[in-house]
This record gives structure tokens, C-alpha cells and sequence, in this order.
């Protein structure tokens, strides 16, 4: 598919396929090379994969976090080639993965159909997994699962077809292993054995070939295993990975504004990417008629479209995951439509897909995504990092109150504690009380009181006196356990409104 030169309409280009879809997909990623970050969630990851990499044990002093290990390894393995906080880097890794997966599904695509529809695939993923807002652009677990499962797709469909039972049995471990993988980035990955059974079903041994499937899932999962247990804790992993997901994390967003978050999450998804959408709902009305390698892209796409509902949030980046499916599914359809004569359909098509690139190209340079505003940050973050900066030597360990990871990152320190930010994906602006939050439960306060004990902080920045982060409702005062962990540190400065606290005395000083 990736080698043939191919025009996208008779008046179009006659560059290689994987060309064309390489170009698109760089263009519309460049500006995430104009930021360090492109939203809090890569600060976490950054500063747990720089603790990882100083060889503390993850789930453990190394940094605590609700995901599976593979996106902090992912970082860790990055910026031990590249060096600390090296995020041009982890940017320039995240285009190369979602490079290949636009080729995954091109190949997909062209497999069905075509090489058009395989063109078309490639370009609408893209570009549409640039829309909305930069966070889209970040170096996510979503990115990096996508090609783990669009590998796997592929590889069932080629099972499917493989002449020797042999070959398909290799080909659906390969595509077993694959979600495990993508399970070691995002849980809701393994749903994805569904897919692998639903092209497996009508097919010669169905039963040998399931078993296959699953030995390579379960071997994958072994060595992961395996891994974790010798850098961390599988009980700790299991805690805060599945326990704290389930109890606390995920089911506090059904009980919250679901509603609000899909108004302001789903709704402007679908808006900023309607092609794929409108290609999509009109493909499915001809559901009845697909092909076996069709069905197989339709059952990805459901579990796809459920795993990113899973949780209530509704965030954007979420859909990533069945935008993958989606744009194979959309590429068909449009296939069909540029088939017909006339100019009419593919003026539309580069219009739907033109303007919201070069529409979010330009946001997404303009917008500052840490703070999710235009121009300069708001709260204005850049003062207190270069206080903490000039106070502090590069081995120094700071700690941050509140839930501002990138303070550790944009001022190159690492963190003292396991704990990069407290109160994360609760309702903060709401004043939850503490005890919703996954990660200020009971459990916590003592590890964070190890983490001192080890690594004394330089400076502790307190951000809830700034209100970082709708963090203004939880200040140090509220929680007796850290204010304890104060009292041989002084206010030093107030740097726009942010409180920096070193040690010595008077202690806290009743703030």
C-alpha cells in the first residue's frame, strides 16, 4: 500500500501514499514543537518518568499515578536518550507514533477497499487527531495504545486471510500480545480481545485460534508482570491502578457533571472533527452489507467509542481511541462518495478536513494549553518558575502543593515526593471534600512523610495561595498531616501570589 505512487482524486498528487499521509500528519503536529508541554498530564508523566529513571521503584517512591506502567517507562526510556525533561524529544517520539499509526490504517483501509480509502484513512487521523485543542497534540496514553491496537486489527484481518492455519495462529498471538501492550498504557485497552474474537469467529479452528489469542495476550501480560515486580510492587500497582480507579477515580466522574462534560468534551469533539462523523453515521446505515474485515473495524470502533465513555470525564484526548476506528470507517464511506462523477463531493471533502486543520493549526499555536488561555498564562506560572529556578541548585528536590505538576518540569527539578499533584480529576472548583480524591486518602500522608524524610525539599511551592488549578479551596492549613511536614520551613517569598517555603524558622506561620 505504502509504495505505489497513487493520486487521491484524478487532478491529485502522485506521491507514495504513506508519503502523503506522513506530510499531513507532520504539518498539522508542528505546533507542538512551540511548546515544553502541551498540558498538565505530560507533567506528571514527565516528572514520575524522571523519578523512574533516578531508579526509584514506580507505584512506589518512584511516583504514584493511576495508569499502567507503560507510558511512564515510555518517558523514562525517552529521557534517558535524550536527557532530563527532554519533552522536544517525547514530542518528536509521539509524531513518529501517530505517523505509523495513520499508515496502520491507511494499510487497514486500502485492505477493504483501496488505496484511496487507505489514503484517506491516514490523512483523516492525521489531522483530526490535531483538533479541539493542543492537548490532542501531547505525547497521551491514547497515542501510544492506538498503535498497539490499529497493529492489531491488522493483524486479525490478515489471520483471517492467511492461507495456513499456522501463520493465522502467529498472526492472532502477535495480535494478543499487541493488547497487552496497549493494556500497559490504558486498562480499557484489553476490552479489545473482542475484536481479535469477532474476526475470529466463522474461521477454520476458531476455538485453536482463540486459544492462540490469548496465550499471546496472557505471555505479554506475564512479562509486564515480571517487569513490575522486579522495579515496584504489583500489590501497590494493583491499589492504585485498579482499587483507586475503580472506587474513587472513575466512578467520581459518573456522580459529578456528566453532562458538562460531554458538553464541553464530546459535543465540540464532534463538531471540530464532523466529516469522519457524518461519513461514519452514513457508512453505518449500510452496516448490514459489510464484509467480514468491515465488521471486524466496526467492532473496534464500538469498543472504542464505549472505552472513552468509560469514565465519565469526557475528555477530549479520550477519543483518540475510536477517531482511529472511525477514520478507517469514514474513508470507506468517502471512498464511495468520490466515485461518483462530479466535483461536488471531493470539494467538500477537502474543505471538511482543510479548514479544521488550518482552523486548529492556528489555536493551537495562539492557545497556552497549561493554563487554557490565549497569549500569556493565566495564572501567570512563569514568575514563581523562575524564582524557584534561581533559589535552588538542578539537584535540588522541590515539592509542590497542589495539583501543578509542570512546575517541576518547566523549572528542570525533580520532585521530593511520589505524590506530583494531590486532588487530581476531582471536581476542585466544586470543593469536594479531600476524602473523594484517589489521592488524598488516608494511605497517603505517611508515604508523603517518608518522601520528605528521604528527600528534603528545597523549596516547597505552595500553588493553592494563587489558586492554581482551582486548587484555592485546599489550602496548606486544611490538611494537618503536611502542615506538620512544615514546621522547620519559612515563607520566603510570595511570587504572584504563589508562597515558596524553605527551610528554617519561624515555621508555617499560620498561612
Amino acid at each position: 500500500m505504502c509504495a505505489t505512487p497513487y493520486r487521491l482524486d484524478r487532478v491529485g498528487s502522485r506521491l507514495p501514499p504513506w508519503v502523503a499521509v506522513a506530510l499531513v500528519t507532520i504539518v498539522c503536529r508542528l505546533p507542538a514543537f512551540f511548546r515544553t508541554l502541551l498540558d498538565d498530564d505530560e507533567a506528571q508523566y514527565a516528572a514520575i518518568g524522571e523519578l523512574v529513571r533516578s531508579g526509584a521503584q514506580l507505584y512506589g517512591d518512584g511516583g504514584v499515578d493511576f495508569k499502567p506502567p507503560g507510558i511512564y517507562w515510555t518517558y523514562a526510556a525517552v529521557f534517558g536518550a535524550s536527557g532530563r525533561y527532554a519533552m522536544w524529544a517525547m514530542h518528536t517520539v509521539a509524531l513518529l507514533v501517530v505517523v505509523a499509526t495513520a499508515c496502520m490504517l491507511a494499510a487497514i483501509a486500502a485492505r477493504i477497499a483501496g488505496r484511496r480509502a487507505g489514503v484517506l484513512a491516514g490523512v483523516f487521523y492525521g489531522v483530526f487527531t490535531t483538533v479541539y485543542y493542543p492537548k490532542m497534540l501531547a505525547a497521551n496514553t491514547e497515542i501510544f495504545m492506538m498503535l498497539a491496537l490499529s497493529a492489531m486489527t491488522l493483524l486479525v484481518m490478515r489471520a483471517r486471510e492467511a492461507p495456513r492455519t499456522v501463520t493465522a495462529l502467529a498472526a492472532l498471538a502477535g495480535g494478543g500480545a499487541l493488547v497487552a501492550i496497549a493494556s500497559g498504557y490504558k486498562q480499557s485497552a484489553a476490552l479489545n480481545l473482542a475484536v481479535i474474537a469477532a474476526g475470529v469467529i466463522a474461521t477454520r479452528a476458531w476455538l485453536l485460534r482463540l486459544i492462540a489469542a490469548g496465550a499471546g495476550f496472557a505471555a505479554m501480560l506475564g512479562i509486564g508482570a515480571l517487569v513490575v515486580a522486579a522495579t515496584s510492587s504489583l500489590p501497590a500497582m494493583w491499589h492504585w491502578c485498579v482499587t483507586q480507579v475503580v472506587g474513587k477515580y472513575g466512578a467520581g466522574a459518573w456522580h459529578g457533571s456528566v453532562w458538562h462534560n460531554i458538553a464541553v468534551g464530546l459535543l465540540p469533539f464532534i463538531a471540530s472533527s464532523l466529516l469522519v462523523w457524518i461519513a461514519g453515521a452514513a457508512r453505518f446505515a449500510r452496516i448490514r452489507a459489510a464484509h467480514a474485515p468491515e465488521r471486524i473495524v466496526w467492532v473496534w470502533f464500538a469498543i472504542s467509542l464505549a472505552s472513552s465513555f468509560a469514565g465519565g470525564h469526557f475528555f477530549g484526548h479520550y477519543f483518540i481511541q475510536p477517531l482511529a476506528p472511525l477514520s478507517v470507517l469514514a474513508a470507506l464511506e468517502i471512498d464511495r462518495w468520490l466515485a461518483r462523477p462530479g466535483r461536488a463531493a471531493v470539494r467538500s471533502v477537502w474543505a471538511l478536513t482543510a479548514i479544521p486543520a488550518a482552523g486548529f493549526f492556528a489555536f493551537n499555536l495562539a492557545f497556552e494549553p497549561i493554563t487554557e488561555s490565549f497569549g500569556a498564562p493565566d495564572p501567570d506560572f512563569r514568575g514563581p518558575v523562575a524564582w524557584v529556578r534561581s533559589h535552588t541548585q538542578r539537584d535540588d528536590r522541590i515539592f509542590v502543593w497542589g495539583n501543578f505538576a509542570p512546575m517541576y518540569v518547566l523549572a528542570d527539578r525533580l520532585p521530593t515526593s511520589r505524590f506530583v499533584g494531590f486532588m487530581r480529576g476531582a471536581e476542585r472548583n466544586k470543593n469536594v471534600p479531600p476524602e473523594v480524591g484517589w489521592d488524598t486518602g488516608p494511605e497517603v500522608w505517611p508515604a508523603l512523610a517518608e518522601d520528605f524524610a528521604r528527600h528534603p525539599p528545597a523549596v516547597v511551592i505552595d500553588t493553592s495561595t494563587a489558586d492554581y488549578m482551582s486548587f484555592g479551596n485546599y489550602p496548606i492549613r486544611r490538611f494537618p498531616q503536611v502542615a506538620a511536614l512544615l514546621q522547620h520551613y519559612r515563607v520566603a517569598a510570595v511570587v504572584d501570589r504563589v508562597t515558596m517555603y524553605v527551610p528554617g524558622d519561624p515555621a508555617l506561620g499560620g498561612k
